[in-house]
């Protein structure tokens, strides 16, 4: 029965979940006497030193002591031991998912004495957990970043490539794509305080104004490349998190305003010399406050941010000239091709304007204008931390924005407007059993909503809609700027999902010793709703054969189709990592990871499924999206 017993709480070991080392800190060391032999049953104290939290551990016959699972951020540590002056090192800052090394070196005490080091602690690596990098506070506040976006401060990491993948928008993205190791940016892990927070194409969440604001309200930012401890999960490239700065004994309090304007910008290599510099304003504004609610017990801290902007962009195209509105194309071999103009076509090429720019000659012209643009947002963090005793702290936060974007094509007959709601909410509670064995339960939800739709400029008249009751499609002109471009292409588009994530863990440690095991569970809903080619698509190979009214292709969906989906999945994961720190510049780490998903399921049946069999194919309505094959 005993050994039953055990067995049962060695599996609950292994089968509870936390990430806490992605949002905390280690602390780990020795304490030595003058001779350099180690003193056993000293007491090491680390005080936060916002909010006066303390922290105890004792060492080990070898004088080793750890702390695991710090918050992030400064303290002040303290040694003593019988016998021996106690010592204190200030200004010790810790940062999340890494681990420092603080060593004492206590003299024998003659007299009631005291020593007072101010000491910068030296990070550790050796463990896989740590492979990476980070910034920390005082580099977030002091880099000069353009926008203030803040996962875009990853692509500073060793290993990083920033690029812009020129498709902006929902499915693309709207800001810089983050490539680690070689991998994609759509196998990053994005998480807040430890919550996953990719949106539904897995891009960081960033907003129809193309940044993820919020930087204020972070304490630090870390990196961990591939390959991972086993600790992490959902991700094959890097896991970047953020963790969010917490309220403190003291007030503090700031404000801010950044301004850009076209004044202090140089000429942009494709605008006409002969026209004014396009207008770019940006008002991007915000603070925040902190301090104590309860002093010593309760605190919080705020932090609101707001954007205003509005752009013109230059923008060529090539579009028909005079002489090919008459049906006459120049020829490669200098002679002129007359096209007869089908009528059919006629209204369509009156909607294109005249080029204002040199001639191709081949029919068509460049014509460059100003496209305007706008956009904004609003955004606002919240964070509450209660430290309800010694042993029991938790931390609830939520973040909240909501921003807008407006553009339209290089002919102006569109208006794209693109909306982005993000909200994230989550409370984690730690318990200190002892000073080795540490729980920890976190939940949150994360949801992100995206809209995208284009709107035609009524000067479009409504006989020309390709489809009744539909507004006006795309034309596709090989050698022309397509009329709508590819995100006309889609009358209406949402992206949404939603994520609620439970975890529970542990973590035991014991002289150089630690055990960390967990698991965890997430129930995510993913609404995306395409209407393409709802409004019609023609597609004509060449100018030639717009002008003659030949299209090569068409796409068309059936009026009434309905676009819009719910898929739900469930998944869950489970680890258990061992690390052996053997010397100072050598661990033994070894973990293992299991993560089981279901197969994404639409719940309102809108989805045709097809069994494939040896004797017949089978067509059905609804079920999951694949069917999981399990091998021996």
């Amino acid at each position: 029965m005993k050994t039953s017993k055990l067995f049962l709480s060695f599996l609950f070991l292994c089968f509870i979940s936390c990430l806490h080392a992605q949002t905390a800190a280690l602390l780990e060391g020795i304490v030595l006497d003058p001779s350099g032999a180690a003193i056993s049953g000293a007491q090491v104290d680390a005080v936060e030193a916002n909010t006066m939290a303390e922290h105890f551990a004792q060492t080990d016959p070898h004088g080793r002591y750890t702390f695991v699972d710090l918050p992030p951020g400064p303290y002040r540590l303290q040694a003593s031991a019988p016998g021996f002056q106690t010592q204190t090192k200030t200004n010790v800052t810790l940062s999340a998912g890494e681990a420092a090394l603080g060593e004492f070196h206590l003299e024998v005490q003659t007299a009631a004495e005291h020593a007072d080091v101010v000491a910068q602690l030296p990070m550790l690596s050796a463990s896989a957990a740590q492979w990476g990098g980070g910034t920390e506070r005082e580099s977030l506040a002091q880099l000069p970043l353009n926008g203030r976006d803040l996962f875009e401060l990853a692509g500073s990491q060793q290993a990083s490539t920033v690029t812009n993948l020129n498709r902006v928008g929902f499915v693309g993205g709207f800001g810089a794509a983050l490539s680690f190791n070689g991998g994609r940016p759509n196998q990053n892990g994005f998480r807040i305080d430890g919550i996953q927070v990719n949106d539904a194409t897995g891009l960081p969440p960033i907003s129809a104004a193309g940044r993820l604001l919020g930087i204020e309200s972070i304490q630090e930012l870390s990196v961990v490349t591939s390959p991972f401890s086993a600790e992490y999960g959902r991700a094959a490239a890097a896991v970047i998190s953020a963790i969010s700065r917490s309220g403190g004994n003291d007030w503090h309090g700031s404000a801010f305003e950044y301004f850009r304007n076209d004044a202090l910008d140089a000429r942009n290599f494709f605008d006409v010399p002969a026209y004014e510099k396009p207008p770019f304003h940006r008002n991007q504004f915000g603070g925040m406050l902190s301090g104590p609610i309860i002093k010593n017990k309760l605190f919080f801290f705020v932090n609101p941010e707001s954007i205003r902007q509005t752009q013109a962009l230059t923008n060529t195209a090539n579009t028909p000239n005079a002489n090919a509105r008459n049906g006459l194309i120049p020829q490669a071999n200098g002679t002129t091709l007359q096209v007869p103009v089908s009528p059919v076509a006629q209204p369509y090429l009156a909607l294109f304007p005249l080029p204002n720019g040199p001639d191709n000659g081949d029919g068509t012209g460049q014509y460059t204008t100003e496209i305007p643009t706008s956009a904004s947002e609003n955004f606002v963090s919240v964070r509450a931390d209660a430290l309800f005793s010694p042993r029991w702290r938790t931390a609830v936060r939520g973040s909240f924005d909501h921003a807008a974007s407006d553009t339209q094509d290089t002919y102006q007959f569109y208006r794209f407007h693109n909306e982005t709601h993000y909200a994230y909410a989550s409370a984690d509670t730690h318990f200190l059993e002892s000073p080795s064995l540490i729980q920890d339960f976190r939940v949150g939800v994360s949801r992100n909503w995206n809209s995208a739709v284009p709107n035609v400029d009524p000067r479009v008249p409504s006989s020309l809609s390709f489809l009744p009751g539909q507004a006006f499609g795309v034309l596709q002109i090989t050698g022309l700027q397509d009329f709508g471009n590819n995100r006309a292409v889609i009358s209406d588009l949402l992206l949404a999902t939603t994520d609620a994530q439970f975890h529970y863990g542990i973590s035991y440690t014991h002289g150089s010793q630690s055990l960390e095991a967990g698991a965890g569970y997430t129930a995510t809903q993913t609404n995306p709703a395409l209407d393409v080619n709802t409004r019609g698509l023609y597609v004509f190979g060449s100018l030639t054969s717009f002008l003659s009214g030949q299209a090569l292709a068409a796409n068309l969906t059936i009026p009434g189709s309905l676009a819009a989906r719910t898929f739900t999945q469930q998944l869950g994961y489970g680890f258990v990592q061992y690390e052996n720190r053997l010397s100072r510049s050598l661990t033994l780490s070894v973990g293992v990871r299991y993560e089981p998903y279901s197969a994404p399921w639409e719940r309102n049946g809108g989805l045709a499924t097809m069994a494939f069999n040896a004797a017949n194919t089978i067509r059905g309505m609804g079920g999951p999206l694949c069917t999981l094959i399990h091998r021996n």
